[in-house]
């Protein structure tokens, strides 16, 4: 019997234990084609930071000057986040479209949440879309075609967030940003777990014991 509960504990480990061959991919997509114009890869030609599961680029994409778009996962994403998108000053010189994405897998099963800030610069009809799909790759950014409902700011400061409304092992932060003139923006996409219920029923049990036991700890003094 013990060597039955070991091997299902063994079994459960190996399926939402962080794959090795996961890998964190910063995609820049001019026009939202779907082909990216850049796909940088972690710690190869092009990233700047060498640290493993984070990502600087400074560059490029078509019509777009990328001052700094960087990603970090896993380890690097401090607070307990599984991945963070961050676009500091990304500027276009007239009208354009510029898809991003950061992608990553190996993650431990289960839901997660976006919580995106950021501020557009631009005239009015632009926009700044975000979601998150399940998957570690990149594509068209399709209004509601993500795996959360889709956050849509116009041009100012915005926040908010959205949660995903499946589980996977496998991430992928997807923005868009459509301008109608000349346009800067930046932002800071956060994608964290959503505790599972039966943490939260646990945490809540653990509460209500300290509670009572403090209550009766008063009735006696």
């Amino acid at each position: 019997m013990k060597k039955f509960v070991g091997l299902m504990v063994a079994a459960g480990a190996l399926m939402v234990a962080p794959s090795a061959n996961a890998a964190l991919v910063l995609y820049l997509d001019d026009g939202n084609d779907g082909v990216a114009e850049v796909t940088q890869n972690d710690n190869v030609a092009g990233d700047l930071n060498g640290t493993a599961n984070a990502i600087t680029f400074t560059g490029v994409a078509g019509g777009w000057s990328i001052t700094v778009a960087a990603g970090i996962s896993k380890d690097q994403c401090a607070g307990g986040c599984l991945m963070d998108l961050v676009s500091l000053t990304v500027h276009s010189a007239g009208p354009g479209t510029l898809n991003l994405g950061l992608s990553d897998s190996g993650f431990a099963l289960g839901p997660t949440i976006l919580d995106v800030g950021g501020t557009l610069t631009a005239p009015a009809g632009s926009s700044a879309a975000f979601h998150v799909d399940n998957v570690a790759g990149f594509g068209q950014f399709i209004l509601g075609g993500g795996e959360s409902a889709d956050l849509v700011f116009g041009p100012g400061p915005y926040g908010g967030s959205t949660p995903s409304t499946v589980a996977s092992t496998a991430w992928l932060i997807h923005a868009l940003i459509t301008c109608t003139g000349a346009c800067t923006q930046s932002f800071d996409a956060n994608l964290r777990p959503i505790p599972e219920p039966a943490s939260v029923m646990l945490l809540g049990g653990a509460v209500l014991v300290t509670v009572t036991t403090l209550r009766k700890r008063m009735k006696k003094a």
